[in-house]
């Protein structure tokens, strides 16, 4: 397969190297932010908690959109390529592939196509946001749950369109939601009662809480549909929101008190959740690319072969004919 390699994707194949895009500034800005946030639940200053809470979401959905505006760029220099003449040689080899035949592959086509689904978790990421600005102050607690509801709604959505669908892995194996609605039905038979006197907000959690387990469903439902790494980062990620926002739950309606135990292990489950949701897309995503790669290849091969045997073909009749002579 190497030896093909460089009629679609340049010499050293780089266009999937390349991916492997290195951005240290701002991880590192994200670590302080994520200490700054967790010390002033710690300590009790809501003025910190105000300044740095906001930032979480926004520095991961920088730093994803910063990757994915490089594989643009990478989009480009791979119209270039296909579109060059770099190949076209009078004393090449016939079997090697011209400009035209690599262009038919519709590369960039697919490139777009992959690069456009990861735009999905973006949009949901930047709900969860406005959620986090909301849930600041307990007079907004309402807004900043449907901010939430619409972010996963969209999850939803990425999630069924980075899985096989109605072949997904939960979807053959049906008995696997159970653990998920035994989750559901254990939460509102906790927390309804405690909600008695205000049907807007029993009906507000009746739909985040099926909108919560759905999506830990379809996370689950990727299994076997993209990368195990993935796959791995986005389910655990989803399990953590799920733990975050229960506890959220549980404190709220049920306890009914604040302490700084609770409020550091929701923020904390919340962070990681969001961070692994965001580097499991990623990664999906690059699993994509890697596989168009391949397939490109795979394909380029299999012209190379056919083409091969019909030089085959063409020369055996004149073989037979110099024999009889």
């Amino acid at each position: 397969m190497e030896k093909y390699k460089n009629i679609v994707f340049n010499n050293d194949g780089k266009i999937i190297e390349k991916l492997e895009i290195k951005l240290d500034v701002i991880p590192k800005i994200f670590l302080i932010v994520v200490f700054l946030n967790l010390l002033s639940i710690f300590i009790g200053a809501f003025w910190l908690e105000l300044i740095t809470k906001p930032l979480i979401v926004p520095i991961l959905l920088i730093q994803k959109i910063i990757t994915f505006t490089f594989l643009h760029l990478l989009v480009d220099e791979a119209q270039t390529l296909l579109r060059s003449n770099e190949y076209k040689d009078e004393d090449e080899d016939k079997n090697e592939l011209d400009t035209e035949t690599i262009s038919s592959v519709s590369v960039l086509k697919d490139f777009e196509k992959v690069l456009q689904k990861s735009s999905i978790y973006n949009y949901a990421l930047f709900f969860c946001f406005l959620g986090d600005v909301f849930l600041l102050f307990n007079a907004t607690f309402l807004v900043g749950l449907v901010f939430f509801l619409i972010a996963h709604y969209i999850f939803c959505r990425a999630l069924w369109g980075d899985s096989n669908k109605k072949q997904g892995f939960v979807m053959k194996n049906i008995a696997l939601v159970i653990p998920f609605l035994v989750y559901l039905g254990t939460l509102l038979y906790f927390i309804l009662p405690h909600l008695k006197n205000d049907i807007v907000l029993q009906i507000a959690v009746i739909i985040y809480g099926c909108a919560l387990t759905a999506s830990g469903i379809l996370a689950l439902n990727r299994y076997n549909s993209t990368s195990f790494s993935s796959f791995l980062y986005i389910f655990i990620g989803f399990l953590f929101f799920i733990a975050s926002d229960t506890w959220i739950a549980w404190q709220k309606f049920v306890l009914k008190t604040d302490n700084v135990f609770n409020g550091l292990g929701i923020m904390a489950t919340y962070i990681f959740a969001m961070y692994a949701i965001t580097k499991g897309s990623t990664l999906g995503k690059r699993y994509l690319l890697s596989k168009l790669e391949n397939e490109i290849i795979v394909k380029k091969i299999k012209e190379i072969e056919e083409m091969e045997e019909i030089e085959k073909v063409k020369v055996m009749p004149y073989r037979k004919s110099k024999r009889k002579k």
